[in-house]
């Protein structure tokens, strides 16, 4: 039996702590092998500013921030997004734009769907999409993305933001 956790949809599981090098090594596995950058820190304000605040939009360098916590997490509309330490997963994505430019509009869906056949393949069941931006479980949202396309330079880049309730 999985156990529910009061405040989320999830089921609580153990979260062994991230680090770079063993995601590093996973990605090389799995045979990636364009620029990448990717931090694993403690706490940030929020995963999305800090990717913005690299400045590294244009260079074609793939970026990826995960965080235990954060202390501003965002959701849409400027909302909050409780961000504890030790009980979910936070994490964005930056990519160039010219690369995803035709698909756009169509990215936040795709990125729904990765996370629940993900979800699903880890064996919690029930797992549901409610447009735009959710993740829910049982009725209950387990989770979200955010999509904010950044321009600080001539080329523009699109940032993920994944918020997921796992403990």
């Amino acid at each position: 039996m999985i156990a529910q956790n009061h405040k989320t949809a999830g089921p609580a599981m153990a979260l062994e702590p991230l680090d770079t090098d063993s995601i590093r090594d996973f990605l090389t596995k799995q045979g990636v092998n364009h620029q990448y950058r990717i931090d694993v820190l403690p706490t940030v304000t929020s995963t999305n500013d800090y990717l913005t605040e690299l400045g590294l939009s244009g260079t074609g360098c793939v970026a990826v921030c995960i965080a235990d916590q954060q202390t501003q997490g965002k959701g849409r509309f400027g909302h909050s997004w409780w961000s504890p330490a030790g009980v979910n997963l936070y994490l964005s994505m930056q990519w160039g734009l010219q690369q995803w430019k035709a698909k756009y509009e169509v990215l936040g869906l795709w990125l729904l769907i990765a996370i629940a056949q993900l979800l699903e393949g880890l064996g919690i069941t029930g797992v549901r999409l409610k447009w735009p931006n959710d993740i829910c479980v049982a009725g209950k949202k387990l989770g979200g993305i955010l999509i904010a396309r950044k321009a600080p330079s001539t080329q523009q880049s699109l940032i993920f933001g994944v918020g997921l309730n796992v403990a």
